[in-house]
């Protein structure tokens, strides 16, 4: 029954102004917000959702400054290395409490994060054109979701070489029919006569 304010109206509206890198905005054309009574553009969001608080612009700019590095470096792990040493030391000297923990995490994590900068030459699916991927457990983690997915939908597995067969040709572009055929005598038998029946 309580009117939500026009502050908690901007947070919910433009949040993308904190969270979104401003680089990757699609700027939308001006029209009248009739909770704030004016004409508002993309820049006008911006101005009213950084007025709300002192912290959001030096936050935003210390959340970009990761994603920009996060972005670069590709198979150059010496200034990986380099770059993220002078983050932890900005984010250590942050006056906000988020990102000083931030660095520490960083710092524990440090020789993984450099080493996540390798790129490897990887074949699209798609189109088979060879594209650079990073490393990343990815491709682990969406091998790993599809016995768990046969699982759910089996609700549960009770025949293990069955199911392993079914992960098995889940996964092959060209599955063989069977990795070892059966002899023509095993695949031509002789079945029971049909005995008589009552119509």
């Amino acid at each position: 029954s309580i009117k939500e304010s026009k502050e908690v109206f901007i947070l919910k509206k433009a949040k993308w102004v904190l969270l979104s890198n401003p680089k990757n905005w699609v700027y939308h054309p001006s029209h009248y917000v009739q909770k704030l009574g004016k004409i508002m553009d993309t820049y006008s969001w911006e101005d009213e959702f950084l007025k709300l608080d002192d912290n959001f612009r030096t936050i935003r700019n210390l959340k970009n400054l990761y994603e920009d590095f996060n972005e670069s470096f590709i198979n150059d792990l010496d200034g990986a290395a380099n770059r993220l040493d002078e983050l932890i030391e900005i984010y250590k000297n942050s006056d906000i409490y988020i990102f000083r923990r931030f660095a520490e995490l960083l710092v524990d994590y440090h020789d993984s994060i450099i080493n996540s900068f390798t790129y490897i030459k990887s074949t699209n699916n798609k189109n088979k054109e060879i594209i650079l991927r990073r490393l990343s457990n990815g491709p682990l983690e969406s091998f790993n979701n599809i016995p768990s997915a046969l699982r759910a939908q089996s609700h549960g597995v009770t025949n293990f070489r069955y199911t392993r067969n079914r992960i098995l040709w889940h996964l092959r572009e060209d599955a063989a029919i069977k990795g070892v055929p059966y002899s023509d005598a095993k695949v031509h038998t002789i079945g029971k006569k049909r005995g008589k029946y009552n119509k």
